[in-house]
């Protein structure tokens, strides 16, 4: 598609995308949990075997955008796939539209909000 939501041309694997410059789409969801107050989050960790970013961290539920499925459908699905969350549950994610990048960081980066100090909670 050159845009989401317009008529697809054809299909093609998503991993191969980015070789034809065309844009992959694909749904994250994060998975968060309260306990006495505090909020944890689920954090995933892709296969050794991907082969794309293989072993490193990503959203708990996450997966490409096949064509033919709606991103809550796909949303749904996925999180039953990749992290036995029911349906009941999975159809409950909050609806907004998020752009999310990737960054590859310096070794040496430490994160400091400009507004408010930063504390590491691994220290």
């Amino acid at each position: 598609m050159s845009s989401f939501g317009t008529q697809a041309f054809f299909s093609l694997e998503r991993a191969a995308a980015p070789y034809f410059g065309i844009k992959a789409y694909g749904v994250h969801m994060n998975g968060f949990v309260e306990k006495d107050g505090q909020k944890y989050l689920w954090i995933g960790k892709r296969n050794e075997s991907k082969p794309t970013y293989p072993g490193m961290l990503d959203h708990l539920v996450a997966g490409g955008l096949p064509h033919g499925i709606s991103c809550g459908d796909n949303l749904v699905k996925e999180c039953e796939e990749e992290a036995g969350i029911v349906k009941s549950i999975a159809s409950q994610y909050k609806r907004d539209v998020l752009f999310c990048y990737d960054l590859k960081l310096p070794e040496s980066f430490v994160p400091k909000n400009q507004g408010e100090p930063f504390t590491n909670p691994l220290k």
